[in-house]
């Protein structure tokens, strides 16, 4: 370093990002792949302790860029532009929906929690919060489950670990159960991503999942199923056919049972009038109903605790 400022514009490869370079920015942000962000070092530091820690070294530093001060940074160009987009531009969480992927709020808690944006990572929990929510009847009717459906098990591990880098437990519960839905091999291997990489599971949080998903799959047969395993139940429903629901109900578990590979999904049963209607009398079907009502409210209290956290109203208190 000779003491005197260096100008990089000829001696490196850049690509100015256009929607994050104001003319009138005061620094410029390097991402790992060269990718620039001018804007403004004074709303960075009111933002960010920790960028305002960084930026004060950069002062130190001779690099620049067009007469700007330039800082090399370690996000990827992703990441950074979408923690800048939050932090710049205001409309960035009126954009819901389609017009927002669940990956973009992701990157922003990432750098959020990691540049200690208090406010920005609030209000990112405060979104995620509701596509993966506290409350059984949040979780089945919100139109955020339309995100969850959209993710896929490299999204959804991601999320696992940040969730728990980010010490947002409260989001965990929901999303180590969907963990749970995926295919054994995936949770233990992890899954190839688009640049040959593997984006695999944080040991404590596969742990969690495999103890959780036997946990899960117990209270499926003794809580949801138990209309199919607990042969012991009398129907004191007043069955119309005993003989005949139950010589259906027995083959029924044993079809379930011929798939030991498949997981049993205690939150996801499938429509009893899809499968039992017209094979059962109608007092049965409505019995079922009743087991597999009081069954879902059951498992969704007993959720944080099978993946070993405290329960569900801890959880929220604590990240309040």
């Amino acid at each position: 370093m000779t003491g005197f400022p260096s100008d990089l514009k000829h001696h490196r490869s850049f690509k100015k990002c256009s929607e994050l370079w104001f003319e009138d920015g005061s620094i410029i942000l390097e991402a790992d792949n060269g990718t620039l962000f001018r804007v403004y070092g004074g709303h960075l530091t009111r933002c960010s302790s920790v960028l305002n820690e960084m930026l004060a070294e950069a002062e130190q530093s001779h690099d620049l860029f067009e007469g700007i001060p330039l800082v090399p940074m370690d996000d990827s160009a992703a990441d950074l532009r979408c923690f800048l987009k939050a932090l710049f531009d205001l409309k960035f969480y009126t954009k819901r929906g389609p017009e927002m992927e669940l990956e973009d709020i992701i990157s922003v808690l990432r750098l959020s929690t990691k540049y200690n944006t208090e406010v920005l990572r609030t209000q990112t929990l405060s979104i995620l919060s509701t596509v993966f929510p506290s409350r059984l009847d949040v979780f089945v009717t919100t139109n955020e489950h339309k995100w969850r459906s959209r993710l896929t098990p490299r999204k959804l591990f991601t999320l696992a670990n940040l969730a728990k880098e980010a010490d947002a437990t409260a989001l965990l519960p929901s999303i180590l159960y969907l963990c749970c839905r995926r295919d054994l091999v995936k949770i233990l291997d992890g899954v190839e991503t688009p640049s040959g990489s593997r984006a695999v599971l944080d040991g404590e949080i596969m742990r969690r999942i495999i103890i959780g998903r036997r946990a899960l799959e117990s209270l499926a047969r003794t809580w949801t199923y138990s209309y199919l395993y607990d042969h012991n139940v009398p129907f004191e429903h007043q069955c119309e056919d005993s003989s005949r629901c139950r010589q259906f109900i027995h083959t029924k578990a044993k079809s379930i049972d011929s798939y030991p590979d498949v997981f049993l999904d205690p939150l996801a049963p499938p429509s009893l009038y899809q499968n039992f209607d017209g094979r059962v009398c109608r007092s049965c079907l409505r019995w079922m109903e009743g087991v597999v009502k009081v069954s879902l409210e059951h498992v969704w209290t007993c959720l944080p605790v099978v993946f070993g956290f405290p329960e569900w109203g801890s959880l929220v208190r604590v990240s309040e």
